[in-house]
């Protein structure tokens, strides 16, 4: 058809659709004008302070972008107008304790590294500049802190506060229950008035270290004080049944919300389907996805990541691939790392590496850093008893760049020593070099532990030495190989270097001591013992549940107060 025939029919068929009568009621120009009305009065307040302008236009105010960038969720665009504000004189005085506190929220969303500095700053400025902080404001550090630091530091800076009460309360016990110390945080909520929401996080934090009996005695000692089971408690405790695939009691607790008359939320739906994917009942997973749909229940992208996971098990890839890119093009929506684990597990399931492997790479263009080593789990797993040149040729398939494959093999190494897995560590440590591929501090950390569980000290040491400018966790690590030798005295001269670079021990350093100096062998030197439990609590070192129980057994050998019970509540 030629142009000018085309233009013709077009025309045409313009003035057809012209003749047919509206079915509006109103005008297309009063409909649009109605639409833009309905946005503006819809529209936050806190996104039309100031017109749109570039983060580098020196019209713009570095304040009102800060809180704009607070309020769109952007955490990069919270980066720069911080930055900005820093550089323009005089500018930081005007930031509210509200701004202070989306700055430091919006920190903990971003690369760990990004978060730890910005954090740093904030409140280096926050002690500098006197900038007035609010209970909000304390709050966020000590989630910031637990984020970017340790627990240690959370405590640390709560110990520093007048009383614990309110969002500060609230922000340590949620950091408490979920770092795998529950019974602290139960400790700390039972010296005040305890929410239902505090009851929630101290069952979900002894869900996680597998702790069941304790989560349902939390539960029953809640009901029996007259507290109501809130959603959030509920949802706790499906997901306390489903960790251990207990699919009667979980229904039961997720009936227990329409009883109620309590909504049964997205959290709640994908703690039941969960149940299902952890024991790999497909038909169950599936039908609990559709009551959830059916219901108008919006799926999350952990609902997705257990749906992947229940075909996975069943080694169905066409099922697990369909609801992996099941909202691909939906705007706004990326896949979780959960979600990546669980195709990745997939395919290593139905034996396809290679796959796996492909899926790793789109992964790490995906999230960048923003991935953890039990993400990559299963393929550390496919490595062990492998040659060397297959390693090589996975990481090649993978298609990433030199520096994402430095951070990937890190956490491949990190899964393996997880595992104890240290003769495929230590081989994997070794042929990186030779692969071009750099050895990431991380990965030299790592290899100090791994030397030294397979027995080769020297090699420990030597790792250690190549790390230019040694980390808090190079010196533990290092501790530990001394320590599982039995030598008292390398042991104790590491934890002193440690200390004299700067750094305040945690928990692992001292769990490393206390194991070197006979307190589980019960012959340790009392004294001694009571003068580091004293220094450990006032380093805010509250022990891991699961991974520092020597650390309880010091505490008691010392007869000293635990570092929970000096927080003021």
């Amino acid at each position: 058809m030629s142009a000018s025939r085309y233009s013709q029919r077009a025309v045409s068929l313009a003035r057809a659709v012209s003749a047919v009568p509206s079915c509006h009621a109103r005008s297309v120009a009063t409909t649009a004008s109605t639409i833009r009305r309905v946005v503006r009065a819809r529209r936050p307040a806190e996104i039309t302070t100031i017109d749109p302008l570039p983060l580098t236009n020196p019209e713009a105010n570095p304040v009102y972008l800060v809180r704009n960038a607070v309020a769109l969720e952007r955490p990069r665009s919270v980066v720069q107008a911080y930055r900005l504000c820093q550089n323009r004189e005089g500018t930081l005085a005007h930031l509210t304790a509200k701004d202070l506190e989306g700055i430091l929220a919006a920190a903990t969303t971003l690369p760990l590294k990004d978060s730890k500095t910005l954090v740093d700053d904030v409140l280096r400025d926050i002690r500098t500049l006197q900038l007035k902080t609010s209970p909000e404001v304390n709050a966020a550090i000590v989630t910031a802190l637990a984020h970017t630091s340790s627990v240690e530091a959370a405590v640390r800076f709560a110990k520093t506060l007048e009383s614990l009460s309110g969002p500060v309360l609230d922000a340590l016990v949620s950091v408490l229950a979920l770092n795998g110390r529950p019974s602290a945080a139960l400790r700390l909520i039972s010296r005040g008035s305890p929410s239902e929401q505090h009851f929630a996080v101290v069952i979900e934090g002894f869900a996680q270290i597998g702790a069941m009996n304790d989560a349902m005695r939390v539960y029953g000692d809640m009901t029996t004080a007259g507290y109501t089971a809130t959603p959030a408690v509920l949802v706790s405790l499906i997901n306390a049944c489903a960790a251990l695939g207990k699919v009667t009691s979980a229904t039961k607790y997720f009936n227990e919300l329409s009883r109620r008359n309590l909504p049964q939320t997205s959290d709640a739906w994908t703690a039941l389907l969960r149940v299902h994917a952890v024991r790999g009942i497909l038909s169950e997973a599936i039908s609990t996805y559709r009551r959830m749909r059916s219901a108008g229940v919006e799926a999350s992208p952990q609902t997705f990541a257990y749906l992947i996971e229940a075909h996975g098990k069943a080694k169905d890839l066409a099922g697990a691939v369909r609801f992996f890119y099941k909202k691909e093009n939906v705007r706004g929506f990326r896949q979780s790392a959960d979600m990546f684990r669980a195709l990745v597990d997939a395919y290593v399931t139905a034996e396809q590496p290679e796959l796996a492997w492909r899926v790793v790479g789109h992964m790490v263009k995906t999230l960048g850093s923003d991935y953890s080593s039990s993400t990559v789990r299963s393929l550390a797993k496919d490595l062990v008893g492998k040659h060397p040149s297959y390693v090589e040729d996975m990481l090649r398939t993978s298609d990433v760049s030199a520096d994402e494959a430095a951070l990937l093999a890190s956490r491949i190494m990190e899964a393996l020593v997880e595992s104890s897995e240290m003769s495929t560590a230590v081989a994997l440590y070794n042929l990186l070099p030779e692969a071009g591929i750099r050895l990431a501090v991380s990965t030299k950390e790592l290899a100090i532990l791994a030397m030294g569980s397979s027995g080769d000290v020297a090699g420990a040491q030597s790792a250690f030495e190549m790390i230019s400018t040694p980390t808090e966790k190079a010196y533990v690590n290092l501790m530990t190989v001394h320590a599982s030798k039995g030598d008292k005295a390398a042991t104790m001269d590491v934890f002193e270097k440690m200390r004299s670079a700067g750094f305040v021990a945690t928990g692992a350093a001292y769990s490393q001591l206390f194991k070197v100096l006979g307190v589980a062998a019960g012959n340790a030197d009392v004294a001694q013992v009571r003068a580091l439990v004293s220094e450990m609590s006032n380093c805010g070192v509250i022990p891991h549940e699961v991974r520092e129980q020597i650390l309880e057994q010091a505490i008691t050998v010392s007869g000293s107060a635990a570092a929970i019970d000096s927080l003021a509540v």
